[in-house]
Order: structure tokens, then C-alpha cells, then sequence
């Protein structure tokens, strides 16, 4: 915040000298995706923008890109705002909400727009560029935010990218494990490959001229915030894993490729702010199943002679499930008689906020169990 005096010229000098990047800067997040409309070379192009309430107000259109650089073609389109939705903040930690209304700190901005290619191309790119990221990160020289996504409408015409189901802004806690989760859907069914990337800034130009931000030493995109444990990605899931040891804002960004019979036909790429807080609120997860809400956290299930009791654990921690959340939850049987029935095991299906639990028997999926736990 640049300081208010009371003479004119110091006023001026101040205003002359003070960097206007931080003054300006506002964007805490993005992504681009596209979904095949089911005309040719016809797709409906969704940016996403999440925007830091504390800064300047987000663009009420865009001028999205599109460019292949093997037949030398490139166009903008204006993208309309379609949606604008504040992020709630999320009970885990404690932040202050700058957003009007009162609702969190992050509004998350829709833009979306047809585009239609003139032909079919290998390298077909969606772009968008703005000045400048959120002045608040640590993690990067002062930069602006490029992002863009590819299609390969030669190898797959009616193609649709993945998308995501996750925000691209998140908060974590200082020494707490995460495992974060990017919620990348395929309507296609294509094979998707992660990998942590470089984040990009760029001229704004179209065809598009990107290049690397800056990262401060020693940080870097396979490396992009502080953690007591290194970094990993897991290329099959996009599940980035971690444990915070400083507070600071990071930039990740994610690449996502997509596979079809082996070929690439097409990626996308999320960059995505991450805010490291002090600590985490301790907070218990309820059950969302009124059975396991008057059991205590059990189900009881009878077959024949058997009964199966399972108990959920409600160890977990605030903001994100790890592997040992679910040590504890082991299904016990006893039998009345000798008379035989199923053996039974214990599935567990998980993502950041949802856990589910089905028996499953040596014939087929059993109706009599299925729990659920929010956390």
C-alpha cells in the first residue's frame, strides 16, 4: 500500500517509485478447457479465473487465443462472464473474507465461449494471458499468468478435454501431510498422465509467445514450496503430496496430458495458488448416513449365521484423507452356528472430502452395507 503524505511531491515521488504490480494484481488461479459441441472443429472453450477479492476487480470478458503454428493460423474470440461465484472459506483454517458479502476471500470467474477452428489441425491451442498473479506469492518474481491447452483434432475430431472438479486455490497447514487431490475427469475415457511443470508468463500476443516465471532459489516447478518431505506427483492419479513447513503462497501447476490408444491427442494445465497457514482447526467429521450417526460409527450387517460389524474411524485431519486415516477400520464377523456364508472384504473408495465403505462377497456386490463420511 503505497503511503499518503502530506505534501504533493513526496506524494508524487511515492507514487512514481512504488511498484504497481501489487497494487494491481488479482489473479490467484486458472485454467482452460474445451468440450467437443458436436458440430466439427466446433468447441465450447471454459476458462476458469479465481480471483483475490483484496485486488482489482476480474475482467468482465476475455480475449481467448487460438492458434496452430503448423498451418500458421491463429484468432481471438471474446469469452462474456457466464459466472462468478465467491469461494466459501473452508472451516479447516481461519481467514478473514474480503469478498463482498462476507463469503471468503477468492471469487471464482467463468468465462465461456464457442470457438469454431477453421480446419482440422495437430496442434490446435486455446490460450489467455493477463498482468499480473497475486502480488501476495512468495514463491515467483513479480510475474503475469499465461495458461493454455492443446488439441489434436486430426488424431480425435470429437474430442473433449479433462476437466476439473477441485479448485485451482487452495489452503494448507503447516505440518500437516497432504495429499492433494486435482479431481481430473475424462468424459472420453482417454489415459491421463501428471506431471508438475514450469508455470508461464506471457506477452499477451496471438499467436502466443509464453516463457518461464521466474522462481526465488529454492524453489522450482518440480519443487514449488517448502516441504519437510519431498515433493511427489503421482502421474496416474494427479495426487501431489506433501507436508508444509513454512508459511508462504506457492504457485503449482499441473500438466495434464491425454492418451488415446497410445497417442497423445491433447493436454491441459492448471496453475494453481496454494497459501500455507500456521495451523489447522481441529475439527471432527460427522457422518452424513443416519444409521452410522445413531451406531456410533458402526454398521452391523447379518448374513445367514454371520454378522459383520465394521467401525469407522473418525481420526482424520482437517483439510485433506491420508493412507493412515483408514488404519483403523477393519470389519469384525462372528458366527451363531457352523453353517457356512460369504467371505467378505473390505473395499474403501476416497477422495479429499468423501469416504465410502462396501462389503463385497465372492458372488457379486451385497446391498445390506454401504456407509459414508463427510470430512
Amino acid at each position: 500500500m503505497k503511503k499518503l503524505f502530506t505534501l504533493f511531491a513526496m506524494a508524487l515521488i511515492a507514487l512514481l517509485l512504488t511498484p504497481q504490480s501489487s497494487h494491481a494484481s488479482h489473479m490467484a488461479g486458472m485454467d482452460i478447457t474445451y468440450e467437443y459441441t458436436g458440430t466439427p472443429n466446433a468447441y465450447l472453450v471454459r476458462l476458469k479465473l479465481y480471483r483475490d477479492c483484496s485486488g482489482i476487480s476480474a475482467p468482465t470478458q476475455v480475449n481467448i487465443c487460438w492458434s496452430s503454428a503448423t498451418l500458421g493460423l491463429s484468432g481471438t474470440v471474446t469469452a462474456p462472464n457466464v459466472s462468478l461465484t465467491p469461494v466459501p472459506n473452508t472451516p479447516c483454517v481461519t481467514a478473514n473474507a474480503t469478498c463482498p458479502g462476507g463469503i471468503g476471500d477468492i471469487e471464482e470467474h467463468i468465462y465461456e465461449v464457442v470457438i469454431t477452428l477453421p480446419q482440422p489441425a495437430s496442434d490446435w491451442t486455446f490460450s489467455w494471458y493477463e498482468c499480473c498473479r497475486n502480488g501476495a506469492i512468495t514463491t515467483l518474481q513479480p510475474n503475469g499468468l499465461y495458461n493454455s491447452c492443446t488439441l489434436d483434432n486430426l488424431l480425435a475430431p470429437t474430442n473433449s478435454s479433462p476437466y476439473f472438479l477441485n479448485l485451482a486455490y487452495t489452503r494448507f497447514c503447516v505440518g500437516n501431510q497432504f495429499f492433494y487431490d486435482q479431481g481430473a475427469i475424462d468424459v472420453d475415457g482417454d489415459s491421463l498422465v501428471f506431471s508438475l511443470v514450469t508455470a508461464e508468463d506471457g506477452t499477451g500476443s496471438c499467436p502466443p509467445a509464453p516463457y518461464p516465471n521466474t522462481y526465488i532459489a529454492p524453489y522450482s516447478p518440480t519443487n514449488p514450496l517448502a516441504s519437510s518431505i519431498p515433493i511427489t506427483i503421482n502421474s496416474n492419479t494427479g495426487v501431489i503430496n506433501f507436508i508444509p513447513s513454512i508459511v508462504q503462497v506457492a504457485v503449482i501447476c499441473v500438466l495434464v496430458r491425454e492418451y488415446r490408444n497410445g497417442l497423445l491427442i491433447g493436454q491441459v494445465k492448471r496453475d494453481i495458488q496454494i497459501n500455507i497457514v500456521p495451523a489447522c482447526n481441529q475439527i471432527i467429521p460427522s457422518f452424513n448416513n443416519g444409521i452410522l450417526t445413531a451406531g456410533g460409527g458402526q454398521l452391523l450387517a447379518n448374513c445367514n449365521d454371520y454378522s459383520v460389524i465394521i467401525p469407522f474411524d473418525t481420526n482424520f485431519q482437517c483439510g485433506s484423507a491420508v493412507p493412515t486415516d483408514f488404519s483403523a477400520v477393519t470389519p469384525f464377523w462372528s458366527s451363531k452356528s457352523s453353517s457356512k456364508c460369504y467371505s467378505y472384504q473390505l473395499y474403501k473408495w476416497s477422495n479429499r472430502f468423501f469416504i465410502g465403505y462396501f462389503l463385497k462377497s465372492i458372488n457379486g456386490w451385497r446391498n445390506f452395507c454401504l456407509g459414508e463420511a463427510w470430512i
